[in-house]
């Protein structure tokens, strides 16, 4: 008799909800759509999508729905405590390590969906205000790293959505549309933090089409104002940009939007993709408004605004296969600055992300749920030398601006699933090399002088760096 009370007070706070709440959820993608959708947590508990609030399993969130089903809510989240330990040797023959603790994400996800009004919505928060993507020494706006995902989503046919308002673009590259806490590493690429724009405000639009058989073809529109997270001023024009993927054995049945082959794949499956974007006017290093410094404005000699238009090119690929899973991806951006720019433009071209990069990795899920996993990249900025050997002062990059300062990259990690990818502990080991094309070791930063007197130039030394997370998804 307690239990039947227990479930009618249930029930009655479950209707309470609703009526109270005008929810939307994010549109089922995998009745619609055929995949997982990006940014969201997954169990693959399918009992849970009927789950009453107080039959919860853990990673699933709390689930709210009508008795029609026709109006459904869902909150989820989850947290990453993370620490971080960077270990060498400088040329001086001094040793040195770095310790760093934090919470890397502590996201909260709102999401409905009205299948009457053809319509959902999504909100998300960091509460952590930290960011994990970029290099340790990118300084982050803390102030504008809160809201993430602000979106609005109208169907208005059955494999086409329109959404309005900030999202992840589908420019970058497809390891960055993984929900963090299914990445197949500890951290996503360099790609994430030298090119990538986290979020952006604008119009996008989706679509998917069956041309034949398992032939699949996914295609998407973007316009935005480049300006990147939570920016709401827009400087220059706005950026224009689009994608293509192709799907020559049928759609992933666990999804192309998470890292491992959790489901493990019967038959291979295969997605090609490439995007485009470009920028009429950009403000900021690579799109992102959150980056410190903010702002670089330019005019002509009347003083009327006058920026460089900003180009970005990705091609990439995703295999996964009874466990196994190979993800490549090639990027690669420039720059047109105007010539009416007061501004010189080795100055212009200096404050800009621009370079190309490349990245392969791939791993394997045991049957017991450990991952075993290794990546490879390489960073090449735009450096151009004259016959002497001297760098062009023209083509300097980021890579001597001492933010991204070591161009290649070696990973192997290790992963430990539990609850699939409710609960996961990753670790990861990277080293980093500072090969150049000049051949020497051209990254260097201000040491004590071993003869005493004035500080000297002390070349960067190749750097360790160990990576450890644990995540938990709600």
């Amino acid at each position: 008799m307690c239990q039947f009370k227990r479930l009618l007070m249930s029930l009655a706070c479950s209707s309470f909800l609703l009526i109270s709440t005008s929810a939307f959820s994010q549109d089922d993608p995998d009745a619609e759509f055929g995949v997982d959708e990006d940014d969201t947590e997954y169990t693959f508990d399918t009992d849970a999508m009927y789950a009453l609030p107080n039959w919860y399993t853990i990673g699933d969130g709390l689930r709210f729905s009508s008795r029609t089903n026709d109006y459904s809510m869902r909150i989820t989240g989850y947290i990453q405590p993370y620490y971080e330990l960077f270990w060498g040797t400088d040329t001086l023959g001094n040793s040195y390590r770095e310790n760093r603790y934090r919470i890397s994400r502590a996201r909260i996800k709102m999401s409905g969906e009205s299948k009457k009004l053809k319509m959902s919505y999504r909100i998300s928060f960091d509460l952590s205000r930290n960011n994990s993507e970029g290099d340790r020494n990118t300084l982050i706006d803390e102030e504008n790293n809160f809201l993430w995902d602000a979106y609005i989503t109208y169907r208005p046919f059955r494999y086409t959505r329109v959404s309005l308002g900030q999202k992840a673009p589908r420019t970058n590259y497809r390891e960055f549309f993984m929900t963090s806490n299914t990445l197949q590493m500890v951290e996503r690429s360099r790609i994430t933090s030298l090119f990538s724009v986290f979020r952006d405000m604008g119009l996008f639009v989706d679509r998917r089409d069956k041309v034949y058989r398992d032939l699949y073809i996914k295609s998407y529109l973007e316009i935005t104002t480049g300006e990147g997270q939570n920016a709401f001023e827009n400087y220059g024009g706005l950026k224009y940009g689009g994608r293509l993927d192709i799907f020559p054995f049928g759609l992933f049945k666990g999804g192309e939007f998470n890292g491992v082959d959790m489901l493990r794949e019967w038959k291979p499956k295969l997605v090609v993709g490439g995007a485009y974007s470009i920028n009429k006017g950009m403000s900021n290093r690579n799109g992102n408004f959150r980056q410190v410094p903010d702002r670089f404005l330019y005019t002509d000699i009347e003083g009327n605004e006058l920026l460089p238009d900003y180009e970005k090119f990705v091609a990439d690929f995703l295999l996964k296969y009874r466990g196994f899973v190979v993800l490549g991806a090639y990027v690669k951006t420039q720059a047109s600055v105007p010539s009416g720019i007061t501004d010189d433009e080795a100055t212009v071209r200096g404050r800009l992300n621009l370079g190309e990069i490349w990245n392969i990795q791939a791993g394997y899920l045991f049957r017991g749920d450990w991952s075993v996993d290794a990546r490879y990249e390489k960073i090449n900025d735009l450096i151009e030398l004259d016959n002497t050997g001297a760098i062009i002062p023209e083509s300097e990059t980021f890579l001597d601006a001492g933010i991204y300062n070591r161009p290649e990259y070696y990973t192997f990690g290790l992963t430990k699933y539990m609850q699939k990818y409710a609960m996961k502990i990753q670790a990861s080991i990277t080293y980093n090399s500072v090969e150049t094309k000049t051949g020497g070791d051209a990254r260097i930063y201000s040491g004590a002088n071993p003869s005493g007197g004035s500080d000297i130039d002390v070349a960067i030394p190749d750097e360790w760096t160990y990576r450890m997370v644990f995540s938990l998804a709600f």
